[in-house]
């Protein structure tokens, strides 16, 4: 009942009240497995978002098969294959959740955009991207018209895909001086 209660209170308009409950899921560990598909809900809840990943992770295995159904949602394939990560790396692998994919394009394009989250999020995402050959380099090369994403985007290209210097070097012959900036 506690349980159902937490999970109802997921959806409350404060913000607060949403990552309290979270975090009291969190707590109740694998007791919290009904719950588990909220969570995974407001895993789009920049509010909750890192409670609501803490509460899934300590929910543990009984939580898997819900992360799993959830992982073709390109709002939520970052933080739930980092959920998996943690809970179960042999589970991701299987998957494919342990490397980025262009099918994962939109996702991590979400996510480097997503200034709610830590910086080590959008730097992940960018790396991710930069191992995804042209198709990721795109998108990096995209970023660099955001004054905020940029430096992640080159970041992400310092760290060297060998692949990406001829889109770079494109990038730099952008008739648009922010792009080439």
């Amino acid at each position: 009942e506690a349980v159902d209660e937490l999970a109802t209170a997921l959806s409350d308009k404060q913000a607060e009240v949403r990552k309290q409950a979270a975090i009291a899921l969190g707590k109740l560990g694998p007791k919290s497995k009904p719950a588990a598909e909220e969570l995974i809900r407001v895993l789009t809840d920049s509010d909750v978002r890192e409670a609501a990943r803490r509460a899934l992770t300590q929910i543990g295995p009984p939580a898997i098969d819900s992360l799993l159904v959830s992982v073709d949602d390109q709002q939520r394939w970052f933080d739930v294959s980092r959920v998996v990560m943690k809970i179960d790396p042999q589970k991701a692998k299987q998957a494919g959740l342990d490397k980025a994919t262009v099918d994962n394009l939109p996702a991590l394009q979400l996510v480097l955009h997503d200034l709610t989250r830590p910086s080590e999020e959008l730097a992940a995402a960018a790396n991710s991207l930069a191992l995804l050959g042209t198709d990721g380099t795109a998108v990096l090369i995209e970023a660099f018209q955001s004054e905020q994403v940029a430096r992640v985007a080159y970041e992400a290209f310092a760290k060297g895909a060998a692949d990406a210097v001829p889109a770079l070097a494109a990038a730099l012959r952008h008739e648009s001086p922010q792009v080439r900036a």
